[in-house]
């Protein structure tokens, strides 16, 4: 028997009667499986569908006067009376078809056709049954999906896991002591040339430990190890620390008030080997910041400190010269209205100082690229 024999010829119109069609389809309902696909347009449109081949559809009236609606992709029409709505089937773009390796089928709406009763219990029999299939298989994909997600955001968790803080601490000091040049070569200095032509390393957990940095500040996520080297012949010091992701006042860039408060204490440090005593380090009377470029959190940078030339007069607090201001901003792009100097506030001397003794310090990459700049005053020690 011939798939001809197991054809049959359905008639069909919308509401209003001005579309009039026919088509064949093999094997005929109810032995052809209805589809009532659940997407959102099909759902709206109450599709119930069978698949014939475009070949065998022939419309007999009201073809030129459908409209059709796209969605998505824009791929496929679905046509429908212009009069009444009705809708009727879905075009299936033919190259798509052929592409995805489907025969050149359209989707006709069973509901338009005559002489097929949708409360027939078969009819809803097989829609029902194929929505049921429907939606088991989508429950096991949900099911399997989450299955698969937890699995592997557990593994993820447990792989993926920051390091314990003790590791993170060992495992920064081994790369400040083994692989930062600048640190072996100052040790190495230390080690071979005069005393006063070497910087000699501070311990940092012998030194006074007042500084804001080392009670608020301390961990691997904030303001890692540090390491500190100070040049009695040079007067200068050199301190290496660790900025943390914690550290970061907009994302991956640093605060500025983290810079500033690290700033700070690295001129105290050096101020108190200037002038060292079994108290606390001193702080600066006043302070002056200039932020140059953006610092970024999660790397190692380099803070040198150095005295200026003594003053003969008390005053108000250091600020950088207006002609040093305007060359930094020429020089790295930063316009007059984007400078972000902060003034320091006027201060009453203290009584018997004669002078006040002020520091310039730069923060910097590893490779030289300056970022910040600032000076401090101290007038605990005038003369």
């Amino acid at each position: 028997m011939t798939s001809e024999q197991h054809s049959e010829t359905y008639h069909g119109n919308c509401h209003c009667g001005a579309i009039v069609y026919q088509f064949k389809l093999s094997p005929p309902i109810p032995e052809y499986k209805i589809n009532q696909c659940n997407c959102s347009v099909c759902t709206k449109n109450g599709y119930a569908l069978v698949y014939p081949l475009r070949k065998d559809v022939e419309f007999t009236k009201g073809w030129d006067t459908m409209k059709s609606y796209q969605m998505a992709r824009r791929v496929h029409h679905h046509r429908f009376c212009p009069e009444c709505s009705a809708s009727i089937m879905i075009d299936f773009d033919a190259e798509t078809m052929k592409k995805g390796g489907h025969p050149d089928a359209v989707a006709m709406n069973v509901r338009q056709l005559k002489g097929i009763d949708m409360n027939n219990n078969t009819l809803n029999g097989w829609i029902e049954d194929q929505w049921r299939a429907h939606r088991r298989a989508r429950r096991w994909r949900y099911a399997r999906n989450i299955f698969f997600f937890t699995l592997a955001f557990g593994s993820a968790s447990f792989f993926l896991r920051p390091l314990p803080e003790d590791l993170m601490i060992e495992a920064l000091n081994h790369e400040l002591d083994e692989h930062l040049p600048i640190v072996q070569k100052l040790r190495l200095d230390a080690a071979t040339k005069p005393l006063q032509q070497c910087f000699q390393e501070i311990d940092l957990t012998r030194s006074p430990s007042s500084t804001l940095t080392e009670e608020t500040l301390t961990g691997s996520h904030l303001l890692g190890p540090q390491r500190a080297f100070w040049s009695s012949g040079q007067r200068e010091l050199i301190l290496i620390a660790w900025f943390g992701w914690k550290l970061n006042g907009w994302p991956s860039v640093a605060h500025g008030g983290a810079i500033a408060t690290v700033m700070s204490d690295a001129m105290s440090r050096a101020v108190g080997c200037m002038h060292p005593s079994n108290g606390d380090l001193p702080h600066p009377d006043s302070i002056s910041i200039t932020y140059l470029k953006p610092t970024r959190v999660r790397d190692f940078y380099l803070i040198r400190v150095r005295p200026l030339p003594p003053s003969s007069q008390i005053l108000p607090g250091p600020s950088l010269p207006p002609s040093d201001s305007t060359l930094d901003r020429e020089a790295h792009d930063i316009a007059p209205h984007k400078d972000l100097t902060k003034q320091p506030l006027p201060s009453e001397p203290l009584p018997g100082s004669k002078e006040v003794l002020e520091v310039e310090a730069s923060l910097s990459t590893m490779d030289g690229r300056v970022l910040v700049k600032s000076r401090a005053a101290f007038k605990a020690f005038g003369s």
